[in-house]
């Protein structure tokens, strides 16, 4: 999947040498909002049904991009002249913990998560009894994009803040 995004970009990148059209390539870290798919729809559901979480204790840093954030920056390279054929990494630039992650899906879908503290050790172990070390990688390592580029030469910032709505609920 990643070596055809990445083949897809460099042909785009070719034709726009060869011709006037231009090029902006953005590459985000997971989108999420309210009835997001994949892993938040699944936390969505959790939530929703009551299900305890053991992310109490995971201290992590992840980017993410709420969709609200995204369409604003797409919009914004659509009629930006220094965004022609650049290449762009865009996030909320505020990352979020896993546990700031629930707490912000709780947000999103209206109901307090039921969170609890389990030892990040014992959460290792199950996920590599489960054969799942992948998932437990994405779940408790940090995951961090440089958006420094995209702020400084668009003058970008988004609009919407989730460390500002987790703080207002809290």
């Amino acid at each position: 999947y990643a070596i055809s995004k990445l083949e897809a970009e460099i042909g785009l990148l070719e034709i726009a040498k060869r011709t006037n059209l231009d090029v902006v390539i953005i590459r985000s870290p997971a989108i999420y909002g309210e009835n997001a798919p994949g892993n938040f729809g699944l936390i969505e559901r959790l939530i929703k049904y009551g299900i305890p979480l053991p992310v109490g204790s995971i201290d992590n840093k992840r980017s993410l991009v709420a969709i609200k954030n995204l369409v604003s920056f797409i919009t914004l390279c659509i009629d930006h002249q220094k965004a022609a054929n650049e290449l762009f990494f865009v996030s909320d630039n505020e990352d979020l913990s896993t546990l700031e992650i629930v707490k912000l899906m709780g947000v999103l879908v209206g109901k307090k998560p039921n969170i609890i503290k389990f030892p990040l050790i014992c959460l290792w172990f199950i996920f590599k009894v489960l054969g799942k070390q992948k998932a437990g990688e994405s779940l408790m390592s940090n995951l961090q994009l440089d958006t420094d580029r995209s702020r400084e030469l668009l003058g970008w910032s988004p609009p919407f803040s989730p460390k500002q709505l987790i703080k207002s609920l809290d």
